[in-house]
């Protein structure tokens, strides 16, 4: 359980959704900000999460076949 913390911890994604979490959270309880502002703000997090996701599909998979090779 510890690890899988850790590992989160660590991941850009993960912050990053946690980041946009929180910006929705204080503009619909506390601060009074734009819609617009949010949601911009949101999207730009939505945009990266995506993003950060595509690049590291590939990542897995070139290890995966890297280790694969090694062991040949």
């Amino acid at each position: 359980m510890l690890d899988a913390l850790k590992g989160l911890v660590g991941s850009k994604k993960a912050l990053a959704t946690l980041a946009g979490m929180i910006v929705a959270a204080v503009a619909k309880f506390g601060f009074d900000a734009p819609a617009d502002f949010v949601y911009g703000l949101l999207g730009l997090v939505s945009a990266y999460v995506v993003g950060q996701g595509a690049a590291d599909w590939g990542k897995e998979a070139a290890a995966i076949k890297k280790a694969a090779s090694d062991k040949s």
